[in-house]
């Protein structure tokens, strides 16, 4: 039989057997890969969560737009001294009609350090199920579009500027997007932690710019 042997302090002892290693091994690698399983639904779970807060806090953008009657915008930043907050803070502005300015409505939201907004829809959304079954789904202008009109907050705090992208809905409960032509606006949310082309990866929103509403697609 191979024995593997180690001295400590000058001592001679016997080690583990080659075969036992193995079987440590063996073992380790089983209860990897059924610890992958979890480790993947830990980040579904993320994702359902801040997929289902962030459709509340469309919703909400729209509801207040009407109850108010006026222009409610959702931004969403894009660039700022903090790299943290890159495609992942979030806020809603108010337009006032008395100083004719959009005004900041809500307190700043983030999606999780493991989360992010993607800058385009994955190419995979093409032959996902709900794209198969409505292709209207995956058609439209993407709100993060690197050319879209957005517009910059400079914190009174701390004087730092963020660099956002918006929708804006109208007290008819319409949705828009300065540049727009098409008839949906199209974001989604994707983990960090996996592949992007993990077809399990990410959130897709799309919202209907007649009447506002969204919808959620979950591949």
């Amino acid at each position: 039989m191979l024995y593997l042997k180690y001295k400590v302090k000058g001592l001679n002892e016997s080690g583990f057997t080659l075969l036992e290693l193995l079987v440590v091994l063996a073992i380790s690698g089983i209860l990897l890969v059924y610890s992958l399983p979890s480790l993947l639904l830990l980040g579904s779970t993320d994702l359902n969560a801040s997929g289902r807060e962030f459709d509340d806090f469309l919703n909400l953008c729209r509801s207040e737009a009407i109850s108010q009657r006026t222009a409610i915008r959702l931004g969403i930043v894009v660039k700022s001294d903090k790299a943290e907050e890159q495609f992942r803070q979030y806020a809603a502005w108010k337009w006032d009609k008395k100083l004719r300015e959009f005004k900041q409505h809500s307190e700043w939201r983030s999606l999780p350090a493991n989360l992010l907004f993607l800058e385009h829809l994955p190419r995979k959304a093409q032959k996902a199920n709900y794209a198969e079954m409505e292709p209207s789904s995956i058609r439209g202008d993407h709100i993060l579009d690197k050319s879209a009109e957005g517009f910059e907050y400079l914190s009174p705090a701390s004087g730092e500027i963020k660099t956002l992208r918006f929708l804006e809905f109208s007290p008819s409960g319409r949705a828009q997007v300065p540049w727009g032509e098409e008839r949906n606006l199209i974001l989604a949310i994707s983990s960090k932690n996996f592949n992007l082309h993990d077809m399990k990866n990410w959130v897709h929103f799309t919202v209907d710019t007649l009447t506002g509403r969204t919808r959620v697609y979950r591949p």
